[in-house]
Parts: structure tokens; C-alpha cells; sequence
């Protein structure tokens, strides 16, 4: 057993690890989830240039929120790592 109760031949025994283009991830997975959403509202009886608008929209809306937060954390860490230098 490890430190923190874990055992060491264990998958969560790792760090996780940061993926290289988490925006790129990010904006795939909305993708993905603004078809869902498009396919649930024309099986729900919504005319598809309604869905369409609402999808584009929410996806719009998503990889804006994930664009923010990541540049936010990347501005961040610059100045961290310019206080420890100085």
C-alpha cells in the first residue's frame, strides 16, 4: 500500500495525466454532444433549423466557457512560474 491507501499496481495509483490539446478535446466532445442534443430534438418533434440554431449556439457557448477557463489557467501558471524565478 502507498501513502494514500492506494495500491501501488494501481491504475489510479498514478497521476492523471494532461492531455497535449485540451481545447481541441474539449471541442470535440461538444461537438459530439451538440449532434446528440440536435438528434434529441428532431426526435422530440422540433423542426431542424431550430435545432440546428440551438445546437450551434450551445456549442458556441461551451468551446467559448472551455477558451476562457483554459487561458485563464495558462495565464496563470505564466505568472507562477515568473514569481518563482524573480
Amino acid at each position: 500500500m502507498s501513502e494514500n491507501g492506494r495500491r501501488r499496481d494501481s491504475i489510479f495509483a498514478r497521476e492523471p495525466v494532461a492531455s497535449k490539446r485540451p481545447f481541441l478535446n474539449s471541442a470535440l466532445f461538444y461537438a459530439g454532444l451538440a449532434g446528440v442534443g440536435f438528434l434529441f430534438l428532431l426526435a422530440t418533434g422540433q423542426s431542424a433549423d431550430r435545432a440546428a440554431i440551438g445546437m450551434a449556439f450551445a456549442f458556441a457557448a461551451a468551446t467559448a466557457w472551455t477558451w476562457l477557463r483554459l487561458s485563464r489557467a495558462k495565464r496563470e501558471q505564466r505568472r507562477r512560474e515568473r514569481r518563482r524565478t524573480s
